[in-house]
């Protein structure tokens, strides 16, 4: 997306898109965290999903194996889409900075 860097209403227009990339990563990195909590919860239930097998309780075991593999394919399903979603977003606000100091030098510029 182009941007007029010499218009006076720009530094405020970038400063709010990169107070909102900021806010999005912030919500992807909690998703991430998350994931994260997923994976380690179903490891979790397959460690139980054993102890009820050796115990002689079959039913409770397979119960507790689906549930850990559907927390363990959870987090391999979303886990890299949530990373490539933080990297571009990223990647957006490093650009968003940039064209802002480089607003800021042009008006700098002009005003002198």
């Amino acid at each position: 997306m182009g941007y007029d860097l010499d218009n006076p209403k720009i530094l405020k227009t970038l400063g709010s898109k990169i107070e909102l990339q900021e806010a999005n990563l912030r919500g992807l990195n909690t998703y991430a965290r998350g994931a994260r909590y997923t994976l380690l919860l179903g490891l979790a239930l397959f460690t139980g999903a054993v102890a009820y097998f050796v115990s002689g309780n079959p039913t409770m075991g397979a119960w507790l194996t689906a549930y850990g593999l559907l927390g363990c394919v959870t987090y391999y399903l979303f886990s890299p889409l949530l990373n490539h979603f933080a990297q571009t977003s990223r990647q957006e606000l490093t650009e968003l900075q940039d064209l802002k100091d480089q607003a800021q030098q042009r008006q700098k510029a002009n005003q002198t």
